[in-house]
């Protein structure tokens, strides 16, 4: 018995997306899933030269990095410590050095005993640093508190444009996927292919659904608790079918290591 409700459960899910699909139609359907899809691709793609743009055409990232120095530089050890390359060791190789009090000590200690060490600030600003000293005709050496200011403004400014990109972009979409479904809603034609091609798509996303549950089914399998399930799902139809032709499972087991997540789990003797 209970392999045949396993079966009608797994058909009623389908059905469900189904009837779904054709309720909402096409244009709803997607609006929240494919839309979130391009926006996020369109905020990864123009981010970038976007923020660029604000900050090549504005003072807002010197005046924001001017306030940040004020309030960083009494908190920051070495703040005002120039870096330059140098060779410390006499090896004839040039590291990076930060000088302070007319002493040239290692860079990799810049941040010594203090918090900002433990978070790796200095690994992090270490390539902006020598981004900035082998540029052509860049400067000879630089301040430290004006390359975290800088760092720190450049990452404020990418929280902020991909915030605004996200709203501007969701809204955009939300206007096109309104006129739409107006369009829809006039036209017997466009109201036909709306559900029609809804009702696919509902299939296709109750289809996706259903493989992912049996793919987390498969994988979690071996383990001891999965026994009596195993044993149910062997007797069905339509869900043993599913199983053996598991396009996603393969996949998964191909390119994904998933030792390391069921390694905590007792497995079956």
């Amino acid at each position: 018995m209970v392999p045949i409700i396993i079966d009608i459960v797994v058909v009623l899910i389908v059905v469900l997306f189904l009837v779904l699909g054709i309720k909402r139609g096409l244009i709803k359907t997607l609006q929240g899933f494919l839309s979130s899809i391009i926006v996020i691709a369109l905020v990864v793609v123009s981010l970038v030269p976007i923020t660029n743009l604000v900050i090549n055409g504005t003072e807002w990232d010197n005046q924001l990095a001017l306030k940040l120095e004020t309030s960083f530089a009494d908190k920051i050890p070495n703040a005002y410590a120039n870096i330059s390359y140098y060779d410390l060791y006499e090896t004839g190789e040039e590291v990076l050095v930060y000088e302070i009090n007319n002493q040239k000590l290692d860079y990799e200690n810049i941040f010594e005993g203090s918090t900002l060490k433990f978070l790796g600030i200095g690994k992090l600003l270490k390539p902006q640093i020598e981004g900035q000293l082998k540029a052509d005709n860049g400067p000879e050496e630089v301040l430290l508190i004006s390359v975290l200011t800088e760092t720190v403004t450049k990452y404020i400014f990418l929280a902020i444009m991909s915030i605004v990109l996200l709203i501007a972009y969701k809204l955009v979409f939300w206007i096109i996927f309104k006129l739409l479904d107006k369009l829809s809603s006039n036209l017997y034609i466009m109201h036909f292919l709306n559900k029609t091609l809804g009702a696919i798509v509902g299939f296709l996303l109750g289809a996706v659904v259903i493989l992912i549950i049996t793919t987390i089914i498969q994988l979690l399998s071996p383990l001891d608790f999965m026994t009596p399930v195993n044993a149910h799902l062997e007797q069905t139809a339509l869900t043993k079918f599913l199983m053996d032709n598991n396009f996603l499972l393969a996949f998964v087991q191909k390119y994904v290591d998933i030792s390391k997540l069921t390694a905590i789990l007792p497995k079956k003797e």
